[in-house]
């Protein structure tokens, strides 16, 4: 069986946790490949399913992404997961404002479209968001262009704003001093026709820091998550109408110590397989099942 796990450019041999990943799929007779993919749509017509992984260069070229995903869904039949209609929905950050609509707690947003202007002050005032704000892309991965303003610091930050408006929808949103404890992310994968819980790992930011990647020098350790907070990530998983093959589900505690919504990942999330071996065998064995459903 024929599985491509597409990857970018900088990353042409994928990245350092999916290593595990590889073995099990070796391990149980896949024929792997994984090609970068912007360079050829021949690799993923040819395979019986294409996994998206480390394509993280998509922020970049976000409609080229979604145009590749498109054509490759309707070339092979839908043998691409998460489907193209996933990642249409999901690599844009405004569908949060979906999910709240849905009755899922998240961090309260607001979406600046491109092209308008938004005053900082006045909007952190009207919503007493009193702590400071942060500032980030609606299409972005990794923290990239993300900002936290303090207090102090809003009004000084109109052009700073003004520039990214120029080109890109902005959400904006208060700073949660939950994330001083770090963000969790909750791994699922598919299993017998419904998305099974993994394994979870909580993402400690640098102190002064608000970004919870590695790269940032977040401490990142596995965690069993409270039955609360499991149980809102299926709940915002259950918004969902598509089919997945595999989500993380990114929580903070907010205000009222409640799991709140940072991020639903459903394209090429990092999924922390290093930190638990035998996840890697679920994703695994969730691939080769959808692979054989779809082909």
């Amino acid at each position: 069986m024929k599985i491509a796990l597409a990857t970018c450019a900088e990353l042409p041999h994928l990245d350092g946790d999916d290593e595990p990943l590889l073995e099990a799929l070796t391990a149980r007779g896949a024929e792997l490949c994984h090609p970068v993919w912007d360079a050829g749509d021949a690799p993923f017509v040819d395979a019986e399913l294409t996994v998206i992984r480390s394509t993280w260069d998509y922020t970049l070229k976000h409609q080229a992404f979604v145009a590749w995903a498109e054509r490759v869904d309707d070339a092979t039949g839908g043998r691409l997961a998460n489907r193209a209609s996933v990642v249409r929905w999901n690599s844009h950050k405004g569908y949060l404002l979906e999910l709240q609509r849905a009755g899922v707690a998240i961090v309260p947003t607001r979406l600046v479209p491109a092209g308008s202007s938004v005053d900082l002050e006045r909007l952190a005032r009207e919503l007493q968001w009193q702590r400071g704000l942060v500032v980030k892309p609606a299409v972005s991965a990794g923290s990239r262009d993300s900002f936290r303003l303090a207090p102090e610091e809003i009004g000084r930050a109109h052009e700073q704003v003004a520039a990214l408006l120029a080109t890109r929808d902005l959400l904006v949103q208060p700073f949660v001093p939950g994330i001083a404890s770090g963000e969790m992310s909750l791994m699922f994968f598919l299993q017998h026709g419904a998305l099974r819980f993994s394994h979870a790992v909580n993402k400690t930011p640098a102190t002064g820091d608000f970004r919870s990647q590695p790269e940032f020098r977040a401490r990142i350790e596995r965690v069993d998550p409270p039955e609360a907070w499991r149980e809102a990530a299926a709940a915002a998983l259950l918004t969902v109408q598509e089919r997945l093959l595999y989500a993380r589900v990114d929580l903070v505690a907010g205000d009222d110590s409640a799991p709140w919504l940072m991020e639903l990942e459903l394209i090429e999330p990092c999924l922390y397989l290093c930190w638990r071996r035998e996840s890697a065998a679920m994703f695994a064995e969730a691939i080769l099942e959808s692979a054989a459903r779809v082909s």
